[in-house]
This record gives structure tokens, C-alpha cells and sequence, in this order.
């Protein structure tokens, strides 16, 4: 009778974790009705890119470990129109989707702010699908781009959003390392706060790679991550050969 109890209850558990989980992807915010918004500048300062920012989590503010980039951005003059990537990815897409919303999001941008140029930005997640979507990116809008930053991609990319173990036995929907590759000729900077990330990617010469691994505080790593991400967008990197 034990066991019977016991396989009910694993049986009972299988079946209500997906819920769990789909759950607790909602209350991360990837279900918001608005998943791109659009946010003037703080200040006015002439010469200033847009940004585009391809958040990790979706939401008004940043979640966990992402650190509040849009705003840091607004305060120093550059308008932003923040992606909440997630919300974007629930079920599954493929590539012209991804394709299809880096160039939407570049002209949306670009049309909202009147900015000559503009700066790309993805953090985790959102630098997975910036840096799938950007090398397709016709010419028009590629020489118009200012400066790329990617901060911790993954070196594994997939087209839906979700805890990292329910992905742990799928196929990988595109291959980062070969989609990186497409990026040369611009301002590339890969910011990796670990080793096992795409930024360690050998052969990619030119590209900016800001190491911030190591122990310290959640804190201290949002700010360091917040000022690398401003480095790269005010002072681009040279061009990624």
C-alpha cells in the first residue's frame, strides 16, 4: 500500500509541475500585453544613439541579476526601447520570427527617436536572440548600427523562453558560435560574467570581450554590469573583423 501511495503521489507531482512552471513564467511578467515600450530620454544631449534593449526578463523593472540598463542609458541622454524578450517567446518560434523582430524593433526605434543611430543591446536570453536575428539584418539599417553589446549569451540558443532545466534535453534551435560570425564588420562588445559562455568563442578578432567573472555580490555585479554596458554604448569597440 506504501508504494501505491508513493506512486500517486510522484504521479500527482509530474502532473502538476508544467503548471508550476508555466505559472511561474507568468508572474515573471512574460505574459504582458505591451511587450516593447519606449522610453525618452532622461536629458538631452546631441550625437546620442537610441538603444535597443533585448531584456532577459520581462516586466516594468528588471528581475534577479539583471541590472536596471535602461535607465542608466536614459539618464545619460540615450533614449531606449526596451524589448521584454521573454513575453515574446512563450511558445515556441522559429528563425524568421527572431529575424523578423530584431529588424522591427531597430526600425521602431530608430523612427520613434529620430537618433541617427543606434545601439543594440541583449542581456542573457535577449542577447540569444540579438544575436541570432542581427546578422540578418539588411543594409539599410546595419550601417546605421553603433554599436553591439551582448551581455552573457549563451553558447546554446533556443527559441522559447523558460527556466534553463525544462530546456536541459532539447535541440538547440540555432548555433550561436556561427551567428556571431555574422556580426563582423560591426562594434561588438560580449560582456561574460562566467566561463562557460558565448564571449570565450576563439577567432573573433576585434570584438571587445569584458570578462567580469569571479565572487562578489549580486549588487556590485549588477553595477558592474550596468557601467560596462554604458562603456560599450557610449565608447563602441572597434569593428569586429
Amino acid at each position: 500500500m506504501a508504494d501505491s501511495s508513493l506512486g500517486r503521489k510522484l504521479l500527482g507531482w509530474a502532473a502538476v509541475l508544467p503548471i508550476v512552471a508555466v505559472a511561474a513564467v507568468g508572474a515573471g511578467g512574460c505574459f504582458l500585453r505591451d511587450p516593447t515600450r519606449f522610453q525618452p530620454a532622461a536629458r538631452s544631449v546631441t550625437g546620442r544613439p537610441v538603444a535597443v534593449y533585448f531584456a532577459g526578463t520581462a516586466g516594468l523593472l528588471p528581475m534577479g541579476d539583471e541590472p536596471d540598463i535602461a535607465t542608466a542609458l536614459r539618464r545619460q541622454g540615450v533614449p531606449v526601447l526596451r524589448v521584454d524578450t521573454p513575453s515574446l517567446f512563450v511558445g515556441d518560434k522559429d528563425r524568421a520570427y527572431v529575424d523578423q523582430l530584431v529588424d522591427d524593433s531597430i526600425r521602431k526605434a530608430l523612427s520613434a527617436s529620430g537618433a541617427e543611430h543606434v545601439a543594440l543591446i541583449g542581456f542573457t536570453f535577449g542577447a540569444d536572440i540579438l544575436d541570432t536575428g542581427l546578422g540578418a539584418v539588411p543594409p539599410d539599417l546595419r550601417h546605421r548600427i553603433s554599436s553591439v553589446v551582448l551581455i552573457r549569451p549563451d553558447p546554446t540558443v533556443h527559441f522559447h523562453a523558460g527556466p534553463a532545466w525544462l530546456r536541459l534535453h532539447d535541440v538547440p534551435d540555432s548555433d550561436p558560435h556561427r551567428t556571431l560570425r555574422l556580426l563582423r564588420g560591426l562594434s561588438v562588445t560580449c560582456i561574460q560574467a562566467d566561463s562557460d559562455n558565448l564571449c570565450a568563442s576563439p577567432g573573433l578578432e576585434g570584438m571587445r570581450r569584458v570578462s567580469l567573472a569571479g565572487p562578489r555580490p549580486a549588487f556590485w555585479q549588477k553595477r558592474d554590469l550596468t557601467a560596462a554596458a554604458m562603456h560599450a554604448v557610449l565608447f563602441p569597440a572597434g569593428v569586429m573583423q
